[in-house]
């Protein structure tokens, strides 16, 4: 029983750092459309970009603290703080990324997709094109409204 806790402790420690950068990611830009599944697959995602950007960190810190001056020794914990760090870092690149559109900027330069990063085309519209929209409702005559008025 203590193998399988330590396991799944394991799992989670390597699996929050991914769920924190997908939610720094959806708090930041705006996307209604994504479900569960999708969010649990980016989150995935976001854990193995996360996990090898992790790699190159701790050799740096490991090397800054054994050659100039060391602060605390490397364990688990702090190996867990840096990844959440790199995962709200990572989540809000992506938010910039997203929001300003660059990334799709290049593929389209490069005749490689039509999309935008907008989620849907009104948005993207009105984004790019700041307008204000004024709708003229008129009351005809004789016509009786849903609530009964």
């Amino acid at each position: 029983m203590e193998f399988i806790s330590s396991e799944a402790f394991n799992a989670l420690r390597l699996l929050v750092p991914g769920f924190v950068a997908t939610w720094v990611l959806a708090g930041l830009t705006v996307d209604g459309t994504r479900r569960d599944l999708q969010r649990i697959i980016q989150a995935l995602i976001f854990s193995v970009f996360i996990q090898l950007c992790v790699i190159p960190c701790k050799g740096v810190l490991i090397w800054f603290g054994l050659h100039l001056f060391g602060i605390l020794p490397w364990s688990n914990n702090i190996e867990l703080f840096i990844s959440i760090c790199v995962g709200c870092i990572l989540g809000a690149v992506s938010a910039w990324s997203v929001d300003s559109d660059s990334l799709y900027k290049i593929l389209r330069y490069f005749k490689l997709t039509k999309q935008t990063s907008r989620p849907s085309v009104w948005y993207a519209a009105f984004f790019n094109y700041p307008r204000y929209v004024v709708l003229h409702l008129v009351k005809q005559r004789g016509q009786r409204h849903l609530w009964g008025h």
